[in-house]
């Protein structure tokens, strides 16, 4: 008679022994995210932050001791994992220190205008904010604060973190610019870093995408997947998931995203719901105050890329099926660490024993 682990993974040790890494990293990696500072340096066409007025909703914390102090809680409540968004969190390093000295593991997103110091942050992952493609990321987001739009902005970010092992980006490929795709991703390539997808939506157009565009860009994504496999971290049932948004087993949705504050007065619909949610998670405004989660638009139509992932991963039981199913688990989940420096994961990661789940030493390529 089969065992049970026969039946999860098909006799297969390697696949077993993947799926035991992944459970032994995670077991004690509790996130949090933080606006950094209502200010950015850049107005993108369409960024949620200023169209849903969180700059104007939040009075930003300016005092760098209170920002320790704020670490310090997060540490305290068990926090190990420290996502900083913005505004541009690049504006602060001095906030992005205060973070770092209390939680090792710390991701930044950023527009990638003004680098981040290699020196400074050798073990913070960059992840870098990309629109549309090589051609339309400058009309989405090449746009100072002032109003006033410049070109360049795409190339001007590739030279800022040109084979910068802790720099990826994040890139939101959109319907409209599909034929940039494979430059785009060629470029990035050329340049010595990688690439997660995510899905570009225009907030302001309350339009979505039809079911023959979302195969479109799926099938276009693939293709470009396949001739780019070691650029391109997101997988084939990612990409997939996250287009359609859904998978074999639920629709992603407020009801089902696991990325909900486990502190926010007005979730305790979803969080009472059964379904799973990130433990101790909380998203917190550049105030320090709990808010929603990691994103301000529409939950009907949002298609995050991190929180797609987390809906995956978080749904791990949903997965033990079949050993089919627990493949596409695992890549996903190794996938969704790959982007991170300090994940044994990522390609420059370095660690000493498979055992040992913790940032050592960085060697840049």
């Amino acid at each position: 008679m089969a065992t049970k682990t026969d039946r999860l993974f098909g006799g297969d040790a390697e696949l077993e022994a993947r799926f035991k890494h992944l459970i032994s990293f995670s077991s004690d990696k509790r996130t949090m995210l933080v606006h950094m500072t209502n200010q950015c340096n850049l107005r993108c066409q369409d960024c949620w932050f200023y169209l849903e007025k969180f700059d104007e909703k939040n009075q930003e914390v300016r005092e760098i001791e209170r920002w320790r102090a704020f670490a310090r809680h997060e540490a305290e409540r068990g926090t190990t994992v420290g996502l900083l968004i913005g505004g541009e969190p690049t504006l602060h390093p001095e906030r992005i220190a205060a973070i770092r000295a209390e939680i090792p593991y710390i991701t930044i997103s950023s527009n990638g205008e003004i680098p981040l110091s290699r020196a400074d942050f050798p073990d913070t992952t960059v992840a870098l904010t990309l629109f549309g493609g090589y051609q339309t990321d400058d009309k989405l987001r090449a746009i100072r604060s002032n109003g006033k739009r410049f070109s360049g902005l795409f190339q001007h970010v590739l030279e800022n973190y040109r084979y910068d092992p802790r720099a990826g980006f994040v890139y939101a490929v959109s319907f409209d610019a599909i034929d940039e795709i494979e430059e785009t991703v060629k470029r990035i390539q050329d340049n010595g870093l990688r690439v997660l997808f995510n899905f570009y939506r225009d907030f302001t157009n309350h339009e979505v995408e039809t079911e023959d565009q979302e195969m479109a860009l799926l099938e276009r994504t693939l293709e470009v997947k396949q001739k780019y496999p070691d650029v391109i971290s997101t997988t084939p049932y990612m990409l997939e998931t996250m287009f359609v948004g859904r998978t074999h087993w639920g629709k992603f949705g407020y009801d089902s995203c696991p990325s909900i504050s486990c502190d926010f007065e007005g979730a305790k619909d979803r969080l009472s719901n059964g379904r799973p949610t990130l433990p101790g998670f909380n998203a917190y405004t550049a105030s320090h105050d709990v808010t929603l989660c990691c994103t301000g638009g529409d939950c009907n139509t949002c298609r995050d890329s991190q929180a797609i992932s987390s809906w995956i991963i978080s749904n791990m039981r949903k997965y033990m099926k079949s050993p089919a199913h627990m493949r596409n688990w695992v890549e996903a989940a190794e996938s969704y660490w790959s982007q991170f420096i300090w994940a044994p994961w990522h390609p420059h990661f370095n660690h000493t024993t498979e055992k040992e789940e913790k940032v050592e030493q960085i060697r840049y390529a």
